[in-house]
């Protein structure tokens, strides 16, 4: 405020002190402090009329372009840096940069830009613009010894020349060579320009120049300087804010009091004001590095200390002239927390000795005293106490906030245990802290640790157990259990901070509190975990990143970027429909699907997809065969063999996970057909199970299954669209059910499920269900599973996530007593029904369900570890008949 309100302010503080002043006047009038005076006020923001705010925001962003762009103008720096096209230098303002000089060589290189080489032709531009509007005197320069080297693509050339016999004939008429001011005479090659001028000339280049290096030497004419202080440069176009930076110098005679008061002012502007010290967000290799390490670009000093440190202070504008107190001590312990993360202040002492050739007799930092900084010479001496300075205030930063840690370590174990502490709790983990400190002397660092591996190795984290009711009966969850498995549910995750909230605020009691963090949950980029687990169980593409099921010596094409681009492509249709509210029909009719290049590729999709990485949003999938869950290429490669498509796994698939109707496991003696298509000798897949189904123990399934298969048949075993078989014979994709249903493709395929809509919709609901639950659905259940069938088909995950949130199902739990008997389960709950179980942490859902055994799944258990646990099923079992677990809900 001191400086925008300093009603004489100095060049070129005062071009930003102008644009201030110009900002329309608030209704209120402040003091010279920046404080209103007695009885005055100034309006909220928000009730600015718009006419006005909108003048006041703009005269705001004037004030910042002002700041902004001086000091870019005075260095004549070019575009913002990107890909290394525009300038990179650190445009500080400090008494080095601001070094003037009355002679200076100027030595620049003019790529093969079309307007800078064109019609063979080289143009250049010579400025000299005053950067002290309070100079009088308007000064002559003298360019002379003018070199030129014309290089080829390749970049070789011959050795500079004099540029003289390259001028056209136009522009040696407008340089006057040979003629000083006044008649002066100058050398027969060189030329005048004055103070205040931008001119340019044109020079010839050879045939197969692409590039031009340009020499030439400027000089203030004696006794012509005065008080002026210029900006010179030597360019290929007028406009030097775009590209590369231009060679520039700042030209004056350095002793007259013109330019040192200049000088005085700028750094005056640098001290008071904010500068700009770099060209882009971002740290570039060419920005400055402390001293006393050599600043010099591309050499072995600068290069260790941006391999080894990278990091130093250099904001002492912001902690000075803009920070309150308490932001002030923020960064100071931001800072103490970097510098403490490894070894800043040991290097940069290590490398102070080895400049100096200092002797510390093997003492570390930490161990230097007083009389060890005193005894050295001024310069290390300086640089020693710096430094040992920053690490004592480092080590005495760290001390005082030991306290806080601990303090931080409590709150983890609240958000690690999903529930606050109880006093015992935080008693007995400040006492674990205490008898590491005390008993087992470990220093504050080691017994930070140990507390945090106590924390993560509690019960109360690995299991997310709840204790039933020693009595018959339901009761109700508290409200962090319900926070708890509401955040497993939807994100396989513990609670955020906000589901934290909810629940100690007592809003998770009420349907309108549930309703609002479904919706937010849903919509939630955590809700792609909901995606990954639930449907990738469901589906069976869980973990398909990881699939080995392809013999890629058949399919080389099949490449760990192709698969991992195909789980992806999965995962993001399923997280599209939860978080974008989309109806459960799009399940089965979405006209879209996630891509990459790669997959894209691999597919022979021709549309145009730029990502190639992330799968990228593709809409009109349905016209290159893909769109919806049954075209997705991860379940059409997992449900296929090693060397050949499936039409066996893929009907049972659709069977067991679509529609909720397997068939009973094939019997010992039925039999199998050749692994590989190729020794089917002149017969296509669906021939070899013509005969195959003679047998009559496997007729009746393959019956229900096969027509339900070989509409996905012109989907290779790695999910390529096919018009035929790699011998050239005909694909036949259509088939008749048991039912004398004619399906023809996999479009015909999508009709009939849809032709099924409700089946399968409770089917999904039956899976979702129990997965929410951690448990197998009974038949108390069907009520819910009714209210959820009956949303339709419109209805949204989330939709359906709330009925099931809103149930007393969800919302309770069963006493120890009321274990339902087996033959309560729902029969159709035997197919594979993925199950978020009393679990973990770091895991939600696994396969089956939890048995009187195990009450509670350890965090570290997975889909495909071994069942260590009694009554664990895994993913090698999945479709073992499930059993119902003491205490399910």
């Amino acid at each position: 405020w001191g400086v925008l309100s300093n009603p004489a302010p100095t060049y070129p503080t005062s071009v930003v002190v102008d644009t201030w002043k110009k900002l329309p006047a608030p209704t209120g009038k402040l003091s010279a402090t920046g404080k209103l005076t007695p009885g005055a006020t100034l309006p909220p923001a928000a009730s600015l009329p718009p006419e006005q705010e909108k003048a006041v925001r703009a005269g705001c962003d004037d004030a910042k372009k002002a700041l902004l762009e001086w000091t870019r103008w005075l260095y004549a720096a070019g575009a913002l840096a990107a890909g290394g096209e525009g300038d990179e230098r650190a445009l500080v303002l400090t008494e080095a940069s601001l070094k003037a000089t009355s002679t200076f060589k100027f030595k620049t290189f003019f790529r093969g830009r079309k307007d800078a080489l064109k019609d063979g032709k080289a143009r250049i531009y010579l400025s000299s613009l005053s950067a002290n509007p309070n100079s009088k005197d308007k000064p002559y320069i003298v360019w002379r010894n003018a070199k030129v080297r014309f290089l080829k693509a390749d970049r070789s050339g011959g050795p500079s020349t004099a540029m003289l016999p390259y001028l056209d004939e136009e522009s040696r008429v407008k340089l006057n060579l040979g003629n000083g001011p006044d008649g002066a005479k100058i050398g027969p090659d060189e030329f005048v320009t004055t103070g205040e001028s931008t001119i340019f000339f044109d020079i010839n280049t050879t045939p197969e120049a692409s590039a031009v290096a340009v020499e030439i030497d400027a000089e203030i004419l004696s006794g012509s300087a005065g008080d002026a202080v210029l900006r010179v440069t030597v360019a290929d176009r007028e406009d030097l804010s775009k590209g590369r930076p231009p060679a520039n110098a700042i030209m004056a005679n350095p002793d007259s009091p013109g330019y040192k008061t200049w000088k005085a002012n700028v750094l005056e502007f640098a001290d008071n004001l904010p500068q700009t010290s770099h060209g882009e967000p971002t740290p570039a290799d060419r920005d400055p590095i402390p001293l006393p390490w050599n600043n010099d670009y591309n050499q072995p000093e600068r290069d260790r200390f941006h391999t080894q440190l990278k990091y130093f202070r250099d904001d002492k504008f912001l902690v000075e002239k803009m920070l309150d107190d308490p932001t002030r001590l923020r960064l100071e312990q931001a800072w103490s927390d970097l510098y403490s993360s490894f070894s800043f202040h040991p290097i940069f002492l290590q490398f102070l000795t080895e400049k100096y050739q200092l002797d510390f007799k093997g003492k570390k930092i930490g161990d230097l005293t007083k009389a060890d900084i005193d005894a050295l010479a001024p310069e290390p001496r300086m640089y020693v106490g710096q430094i040992k300075s920053v690490y004592d205030a480092m080590v005495k930063s760290q001390l005082a906030a030991q306290p806080g840690h601990l303090d931080d370590c409590l709150k983890f174990a609240a958000a690690a245990w999903r529930r606050p502490l109880t006093p015992t709790e935080k008693d007995s983990l400040r006492g674990f802290y205490t008898n590491a400190r005390e008993v087992s002397k470990l220093d504050h660092a080691k017994a930070t640790r140990a507390l945090l591996a106590r924390i993560l190795i509690a019960p109360a984290f690995l299991y997310r157990v709840e204790q039933p009711p020693q009595v018959s009966g339901a009761k109700p969850l508290t409200s962090f259990e319900l926070a708890g498995r509401l955040s497993y549910f939807l994100w396989s995750s513990v609670p955020d901070g906000e589901l934290r909230r909810a629940a100690a605020a007592g809003e998770l009691n009420t349907s309108a509190g549930l309703e609002r963090q479904v919706k937010r949950m849903a919509a939630d980029p955590k809700a792609r975990r909901l995606s990954a687990e639930f449907f990738g169980q469901w589906l069976g593409f869980y973990r398909f990143d990881s699939y080995r099921g392809v013999d890629t010596s058949r399919f080389p094409e099949f490449t760990e970027d192709v698969k991992s681009a195909m789980y992806d492509e999965a995962v993001s249709f399923f997280e599209h429909i939860i978080r974008e509210n989309r109806p459960v029909k799009e399940l089965l009719t979405a006209d879209y699907t996630y891509l990459n290049k790669p997959l894209a590729k691999h597919y022979g999709i021709k549309q145009q997809v730029k990502s190639e990485q992330q799968v990228e949003l593709v809409a009109g999938a349905n016209a290159f065969q893909r769109g919806g869950m049954l075209r997705l290429g991860a379940i059409l490669t997992a449900t296929s063999a090693p060397l050949r498509t499936s039409p066996v796994k893929r009907g049972d698939w659709m069977l067991r996970r679509i529609l909720g109707t397997p068939t009973p496991p094939p019997p010992a003696n039925a039999g199998s057909i050749p692994a590989d298509d190729k020794l089917f000798g002149d017969m296509t897949v669906k021939q070899r199970l013509e005969v195959h189904k003679r047998n009559a123990t496997c007729a009746a399934c393959h019956l229900r299954i096969d027509p339900l298969g070989f509409p996905f048949e012109k989907y290779d075993p790695v999910g390529r669209w096919r018009e035929s078989y790699s011998d050239g014979k005909a694909i036949d994709d259509a088939s008749v059910t048991l039912d004398q249903t004619n399906i023809e493709g996999i479009d015909g395929l999508v009709k009939y499920i849809q032709r099924n809509d409700e089946q399968v919709r409770r089917n999904m609901s039956q899976k979702l269900l129990g997965y929410a639950l951690g448990r197998t659905v009974l038949a108390s259940d069907l009520p819910l599973l009714d209210r959820m069938v009956n949303d339709g088909p419109d209805a949204t995950i989330a939709q359906l996530a709330l009925e099931i949130v809103n149930s007393p199902q969800f919302r309770n739990r069963r006493g120890q007593d009321d274990t339902p008997p087996a033959s309560a389960t729902v029969q159709s709950a035997q197919a594979t029904a993925p199950s978020n179980r009393t679990v973990p942490a770091n895991r939600t859902a696994l396969h089956g369900s939890t048995t009187a055994a195990s009450p509670a799944t350890p965090a570290s258990r997975t889909a495909a570890s071994p069942a260590t646990a009694a009554g664990l099923t895994t993913l090698a079992n999945r479709n073992a008949r499930p059993s119902p677990s003491r205490g399910e809900r």
